[in-house]
């Protein structure tokens, strides 16, 4: 019975290749170059597809909900707070909706957020030169400017200050990148524990940025995530910085209300002891959360689409620094195996499709590549 039931697979086996070869060699060549032409265009225009934003929402949230399932446990926010500038707080007094937001303000809230004893104060405001450096120094809100960063260094003395930087393309052609100017480039911060991040954002948000090298091939700037977490953990951002290769690491998301997160106003009007029981040993994030015409009006200021839905960029920061601390990081695809990949499923569909199968068949078997594919992809 063995030997009977192994000749008739063997029988049946050599009958289906037979049958399949006899098929595929009565396609025309002009059927196979058809088919060779529409794989191109069609790896082509999904590279393209790739790159645009394109059903962004409905990719965010198949990669979330596939994470979610994947993962063993659901993620926690662990070490970040949220300190938010909200609507009433930056169109009331005393900022009332002033650009660039008040210094001083920012001062007496990052003297308050000192004292409840973080480990680090990331200012996730924009704090670009908007002048050339002449004109600067004859700026009204300079001395104020100059005050912040004074407390910033005395706060830096004793924990880890991140200040944010902005990228800017470095000409015409963009195709590079520089650090756009600071305020605080220049000011002498000695030996305080002050670092700098860009803020910049990735196309696709669920890419987690690390140091990028600048347009001249040899200035590196960290990103803001990575600032934070090379001032508590160098060890979780090398893991992460192992898994980048030639693209950056994907990192999962937590919906927003999961996050510890307080007004400005609550901040500055707390007493120091109540702080410390959300912020002590924490790193502590603050960001803008108003409308950009008014209270309630107009979109959000600093607002991008996620994963979990639309957020402020402070909370895509504090992402991406709960990631790369709990490991929850993943290394890309290789472009070259992505386009392998996709170049081997094509070419499987198109010698699938030219068997003379029913329209059942061909459907399901087009339905089941294309799943397969899409899942690899996302």
């Amino acid at each position: 019975c063995p030997n009977f039931l192994k000749n008739e697979i063997k029988h049946c086996c050599a009958h289906f290749f037979e049958g399949a070869r006899r098929q595929l060699k009565a396609k025309h060549l002009l059927h196979w170059i058809i088919a060779i032409l529409l794989i191109g265009i069609g790896t082509f225009l999904g590279h393209k597809l790739g790159k645009s934003k394109i059903w962004m929402d409905a990719r965010y949230k198949a990669y979330q909900s596939v994470l979610y399932r994947l993962t063993p446990r659901a993620p926690h926010p662990k070490r970040t707070v949220l300190v938010l500038i909200n609507d009433a707080e930056f169109w009331g007094p005393p900022l009332y909706g002033r650009r660039p937001i008040s210094r001083k303000y920012l001062k007496n809230l990052v003297l308050k957020i000192a004292e409840a004893n973080p480990a680090v104060i990331a200012l996730d405001v924009d704090l670009s030169l908007t002048t050339d450096r002449s004109t600067y120094e004859n700026d009204p809100h300079k001395r104020e400017t100059d005050d912040l960063l004074g407390m910033v260094k005395q706060v830096a003395a004793n924990r880890t200050v991140v200040l944010a930087k902005r990228l800017r393309y470095a000409d015409d052609s963009k195709e590079g990148l520089q650090p756009a100017e600071a305020v605080f480039d220049g000011y002498p911060f000695g030996d305080s524990k002050l670092r700098s991040g860009y803020i910049t954002l990735p196309p696709d948000i669920r890419r987690i940025p690390l140091a990028l090298t600048m347009h001249d091939q040899t200035t590196k700037v960290d990103s803001f995530a990575s600032a934070i977490l090379g001032a508590i953990d160098e060890e979780s951002l090398r893991d992460a910085k192992e898994k980048e290769h030639d693209a950056l690491p994907y990192g999962t998301f937590i919906e927003p209300q999961r996050f510890i997160q307080h007004s400005a106003d609550y901040v500055l009007k707390s007493d120091p002891k109540k702080l410390q029981e959300d912020m002590a040993f924490k790193i502590v994030i603050v960001g803008g959360a108003w409308h950009q015409f008014g209270v309630n009006q107009g979109p959000e200021y600093d607002s991008h689409a996620s994963p979990v839905g639309k957020v402020y960029g402070a909370f895509v920061h504090a992402n991406y620094v709960e990631a790369l601390l709990d490991s929850r990081t993943y290394k890309p695809m290789r472009q070259s195996w992505a386009i392998g990949i996709e170049v081997f499923f094509s070419i499987i569909l198109a010698i699938a499709l030219s068997f003379d199968t029913g329209l059942a068949a061909k459907l399901g078997i087009t339905v089941f590549l294309c799943t397969a594919m899409f899942g690899i992809s996302y």
